[in-house]
């Protein structure tokens, strides 16, 4: 069976791992503290509970040796602290083993059964020397997984866990296997979606479940399956930071998917470029090459951002500084991203002649802001722009111009809408803590909702300055009017009908609009502290939106000395995508 790129990374970089923290056990920590219902010492009746071993006949005599050699291995004096963890755990096996035993079939009990398959499962992942002793064991969890899930249904802990189970099978026989370990990534992606469906927004459960997604991808039998997955795989990291802005493995595994991804991009393109099927210098070959290059930076570049806002989130992890020392030359320093947005003018936010222009943006540990000349050509190379696009339109603003500034400590949430009142693209919705400026942002009680309608049939890809039209139909006013008047119906109409799938979903306080059917979207709570922006692709508006609720956390929550530490030039890190199809340094793992 051929090596999955990830593989191959792993083979060729030392120290590179694709991804990084993704099962964690939900531990039996009272049984092994102690809570294990242990026969008494006294020999009193409760004793003659639980059988002795000579009375026992094991209902699963496969682990019986497994756990007698780890008992064996670890009874020395010499035994270091984790053996004496493994030995405590064979021993909590074996208690549970004697309780099943003792309950028979049909008296099995589901906190025995569930933590039984805790302990198997822990004690698999401390027996690396013996990957048929973990396969055993893992097996046997996922099985008492199974038996415990049909005596109560509504446990999102034993999916969660039998999820992660069959992950560590898969893995164990990804070489030898590939059919079975492509079958228990397939069921363990069933069994994250079933533990979501009882515990919808569980972080941990949408970054596991990326993971399997991610590896079901090196297993993939086409190009078209393996793209779709890894569109799964960032759905369900994108989800889970989204829910927890300060999840940094959810963000790295984000990025290091995305970094793989771009991987196998740059080396098909390669491979075309060797068959010289793109070779040729015509108009319509040159720019199919331009554009495939762009997306193999912007890929790249999207990797770079979220392994450094993963590495400024948890700075002390080794993993991440050096993963993000190999990356970082991707990243449009001394900015996080940089990029096309469809925005209002500064000085006519809020104004009934509210005028929308397509201009270049930058983000730093500062703010979002549409670009002077300088920033333009700083941070233009590393993001995938065509050379020769749109010309006149990369600088944000002109010279004497007011830019668009949004200062990250004063970002709430950010969302994507679907508002058809919009200039044509992926729009974004910023809530802020505080105004703008006196002319940044409306503060009447028509809000955006007097000022956004005719833009909805422009295209992002024209010369994107235009002003509303004034001669909006009847249907249109009226429909403005509306959404005037449902600003005016309060904060506790909008929260009811709030939307789902929504950026920093933990917001108690948001509002914003819907995403589907057309509908206009539910305006702020008074005083309207907020601005929309519209991206060119979806792509491109998830990145931005991530960018801006991460950073924004981090601001708030660190400082902006943390993030301009992760985006000062320089400090190691070799090999850059730069639109060049060529080997790439690893993204190092530990």
């Amino acid at each position: 069976m051929a090596d999955s790129l990830g593989v191959k990374l792993e083979k060729q970089f030392h120290g590179f791992k694709s991804c990084f923290g993704g099962e964690e056990l939900k531990r039996a920590t009272s049984a092994l503290a102690g809570g294990i219902d242990m026969p008494p010492i006294d020999g009193g009746k409760e004793a003659k509970m639980i059988p002795s071993d000579a009375n026992i006949r094991p209902i699963r005599t496969s682990l019986s040796g497994v756990t007698t050699a780890v008992l064996a291995q670890t009874s020395h004096p010499d035994a270091s602290e984790s053996d004496l963890v493994l030995r405590e755990l064979a021993l909590a096996a074996n208690q549970y083993q004697k309780a099943e035993a003792a309950a028979g079939p049909s008296g099995q009990d589901f906190e025995t059964l569930y933590n039984h398959g805790l302990v198997l499962q822990e004690m698999a992942g401390k027996l690396h020397s013996s990957p048929a002793d973990q396969l055993k064991l893992l097996q046997q969890a996922s099985e008492l997984y199974g038996s415990a899930a049909a005596l109560r249904p509504s446990s999102h802990n034993v999916l969660y866990n039998w999820g992660v189970a069959l992950s560590d099978t898969a893995r164990l026989l990804q070489e030898s296997q590939p059919a079975e370990s492509l079958s228990c990534l397939q069921q363990a992606s069933h069994k994250y979606a079933s533990s979501l469906d009882l515990q919808p927004g569980n972080p941990q459960a949408l970054n596991n479940w990326g993971l399997v997604l991610q590896e079901m991808c090196g297993l993939a039998h086409s190009v078209s399956e393996r793209d779709q997955l890894v569109s799964y795989a960032l759905e369900k990291f994108r989800h889970a930071i989204r829910l927890r802005p300060d999840f940094d493995r959810g963000c790295y595994n984000l990025g290091t998917v995305l970094y793989t991804y771009a991987c196998a991009v740059q080396a098909e393109l390669a491979a075309e470029l060797k068959a010289g099927r793109l070779a040729s210098q015509d108009a319509e070959t040159t720019r199919e090459r331009y554009q495939r290059e762009a997306r193999a930076r912007c890929l790249f570049s999207a990797a770079a951002q979220y392994i450094c806002l993963a590495a400024t989130l948890q700075p002390g992890r080794d993993i991440y500084r050096r993963s993000l020392a190999v990356v970082k030359p991707m990243l449009p320093l001394p900015f996080l991203r940089a990029g096309y947005l469809t925005a209002p003018l500064a000085h006519s936010l809020g104004s009934p002649n509210e005028t929308w222009r397509r201009a270049w943006f930058v983000l730093d540990q500062v703010s979002l802001r549409s670009a002077s000349e300088m920033e333009s050509s700083l941070s233009a190379t590393a993001t995938g722009a065509l050379p020769g696009s749109f010309p006149t339109l990369r600088i944000g603003h002109a010279v004497g111009e007011t830019p668009l500034v949004v200062p990250l400590d004063s970002i709430l949430s950010v969302r994507r809408v679907n508002d058809p009142s919009l200039p044509e693209g992926e729009a974004l919705w910023l809530q802020l803590s505080h105004p703008l400026g006196t002319s940044s942002i409306s503060s009447s009680s028509t809000s955006h909702a007097a000022t956004a309608g005719g833009g909805g049939g422009v295209s992002g890809a024209q010369p994107s300055s235009f002003a509303h039209p004034s001669s909006r139909s009847s249907r249109d006013r009226d429909r403005h009017r509306d959404r005037a008047a449902a600003s005016e119906a309060g904060f506790a109409a909008s929260m009811a009908t709030r939307p789902t799938g929504l950026l920093g979903g933990q917001e108690e306080n948001g509002c914003g609009s819907g995403s589907g059917g057309g509908l206009a979207p539910l305006a702020c709570a008074p005083p309207r502290l907020c601005v929309w922006l519209v991206a060119d692709d979806a792509d491109s508006a998830d990145a931005w939106a991530d960018a801006l609720l991460l950073a924004g956390h981090i601001v708030r929550s660190r400082s902006p000395a943390a993030l301009e530490e992760a985006l000062t030039p320089g400090g190691g890190g070799a090999g850059g995508a730069g639109g060049a199809v060529g080997g790439n340094e690893g993204v190092a793992g530990g």
